[in-house]
């Protein structure tokens, strides 16, 4: 698939740390950490596109969040060299007629599976540890707690942001 080619695998260590952060704070952490190659490849911005229309509808009426969802998207977007604010609304909004056609939308683990796919030397952490004590009183081994929640309200969209004008862009 064209999500997972080898040249979005980025060298480096370390931790990605999305235990206990809300799936706002989570998709923001996971744009940062794309590889910014990704915003010139088009199925890339199809689906994170598609990430960003379903956060919007998990937020919508929330303008400070949606406000966010944006700002992440396109802070990650502008990474391409012919970005064009309008173009990524647009591809975003487009998403509102693909949904209503009966099409699948992707969802914030597609996200956190492109990180942890763009990331091969860094440590993808989603659930928090769960500490216990051991016999002696010393903390025994951590172990992941169970993931929980999968619940998503959906609901219409956010407002898109507005334009270079300050008028709001077309849906």
């Amino acid at each position: 698939m064209c999500l997972y080619l080898d040249e979005f695998q980025m060298q480096g260590g370390g931790l990605i740390d999305f235990a206990g952060l809300t799936d706002l704070q989570q998709y923001e952490a996971a744009m940062k950490h794309l590889n910014p190659e990704r915003a010139s490849q088009w199925w890339s911005w199809f689906r994170i596109s598609s990430v960003t229309y379903s956060m919007l509808r998990r937020h919508q009426g929330n303008e400070p969040a949606c406000a966010r969802i944006w700002n992440a998207h396109l802070s990650w977007s502008s990474r391409y060299p012919y970005f064009d604010e309008a173009e990524n609304v647009e591809m975003v909004m487009r998403c509102e007629r693909s949904e209503a056609q009966g099409k699948k939308m992707s969802f914030l683990p597609t996200l956190i599976k492109m990180v942890r796919f763009d990331n091969p030397g860094m440590q993808v952490r989603e659930t928090a540890w769960r500490w216990t004590l051991a016999s002696g009183g010393a903390p025994a081994a951590p172990r992941p707690e169970a993931p929980g929640g999968a619940g998503r309200p959906m609901a219409d969209g956010c407002a898109a942001p507005a334009g270079p004008s300050g008028a709001a862009a077309a849906a």
